[in-house]
């Protein structure tokens, strides 16, 4: 008679043991389509200001960082929503930032998140304008030489 009752114990357990790895196998998926939205989202945000950032004419920077800003949509997400891109061109600066929401399933995410986690890129970069650092750095050569070559 022990020997029936230890048969279906192992029946039981592996019930158990498959449904809670279900949901932790679940949970690491969706944890890693989280990780890849911050991440193209920061990697966007990046491009824009740097491609912005690249042109002497402030028209060229404006109009680089849009093209960049307009190819990188919603389609390279895997979960999130709501993604909205703002680049800002400057005369020394040039900010990006991409922000959406990433909505995740399950009831206990509700109580610590309200099933939403924010997905946010942001990038800064400084306009350099390379004539005049290199006028900059012939001067002070002039300076240091006496201006002989």
């Amino acid at each position: 008679m022990g020997h029936k009752y230890l048969k279906g114990s192992y029946t039981v357990e592996a019930a158990v043991l498959f449904s809670v790895m279900f949901f932790i196998l679940a949970t690491l998926v969706f944890g890693l389509f989280y990780i890849h939205d911050c991440a193209v989202s920061q990697s966007a945000a990046c491009e824009a200001a740097s491609a912005g950032s690249n042109f002497i004419k402030a028209s060229e920077r404006t109009k680089a960082a849009e093209i960049v800003r307009d190819l990188v949509d919603e389609r390279r997400f895997m979960g999130s929503r709501d993604v909205n891109r703002s680049v800002t061109v400057g005369k020394k600066e040039v900010n990006a930032v991409w922000q959406g929401t990433y909505p995740m399933p399950g009831f206990s995410m509700g109580y610590l998140s309200g099933n939403r986690f924010s997905v946010r890129g942001a990038w800064h970069a400084k306009v350099l304008n390379p004539a005049d650092m290199i006028r900059k750095i012939k001067g002070i050569r002039d300076v240091l030489t006496g201006g002989n070559d």
